[in-house]
């Protein structure tokens, strides 16, 4: 037997370590998938949520991505202004809650909304002021969704093309699956954007930039006069 070959083998032989069988592939996928599954934590999903209710009247709900789109100087801005302005008016919607990134403007132009968030008390967060620039956008919604402070708070973009490259796949990709992730976290997004020059043959507007952006919003508008 092989105790007898090894006791007239010339030489010691060395103690190998056991030989581990592989796991079954089934259990190796099952092990992948627990590590990432979220089954079983329904109720502290459903402990996240919050009532839905329109932050614009008929466009824009909470806790959702939407996007409006328009050619320049047709006055989305001041549309979406106003009727925030008029559910901060009535008590809908808390001022602090707000905050308003304008990077489309010249000085006219954010006097002008100035004097509506002034107001009406929500934040305006301008490039070149106070240390802000459009590339910190990211890190400031980063910290809304880790610090917890995410939930109620509305974020209105302006102009996205300011904040992300609407003209690269990977790029706009990449910044509406952050914005994803705050809404998520019971955040609310709205995304002020602009249309192609050119028109369908209908006449209707075209969305600018790649095709991510509307597609990963909720609920998508243009706008034309």
């Amino acid at each position: 037997d092989w105790q007898m070959v090894c006791a007239d083998a010339q030489g010691a032989f060395e103690v190998c370590a056991p030989i581990t069988t592989a796991k079954p592939l089934e259990e190796q996928f099952l092990n992948v998938i627990e590590r990432y599954s979220v089954l079983g934590r329904l109720a502290e999903f459903e402990a996240r949520l919050r009532p839905r209710f329109y932050v614009l009247p008929g466009i824009a709900l909470s806790g959702q991505i939407t996007a409006l789109y328009s050619s320049t100087n047709v006055g989305k801005t001041l549309t979406v202004l106003a009727l925030i302005q008029a559910l901060i008016l009535k008590g809908q919607i808390e001022s602090k809650n707000v905050c308003y990134f304008n990077a489309d403007d010249n000085l006219d132009g954010t006097v002008e909304k100035l004097r509506i968030a002034e107001r009406c008390l929500f934040h305006t967060v301008l490039p070149g002021e106070r240390g802000f620039e459009t590339k910190k956008l990211p890190d400031f919604i980063e910290e809304l969704i880790n610090s917890g402070h995410a939930p109620g708070k509305i974020l209105i973009i302006d102009t996205l093309k300011k904040f992300t490259e609407i003209m690269s796949k990977d790029k706009s990709s990449t910044f509406m699956d952050l914005l994803r992730r705050f809404t998520m976290a019971q955040g609310t997004v709205i995304i002020l954007t602009h249309t192609n020059k050119d028109t369908r043959a209908d006449g209707s507007p075209i969305p600018g930039g790649t095709s991510d952006v509307p597609e990963d919003s909720d609920a998508v508008f243009t706008m034309r006069v």
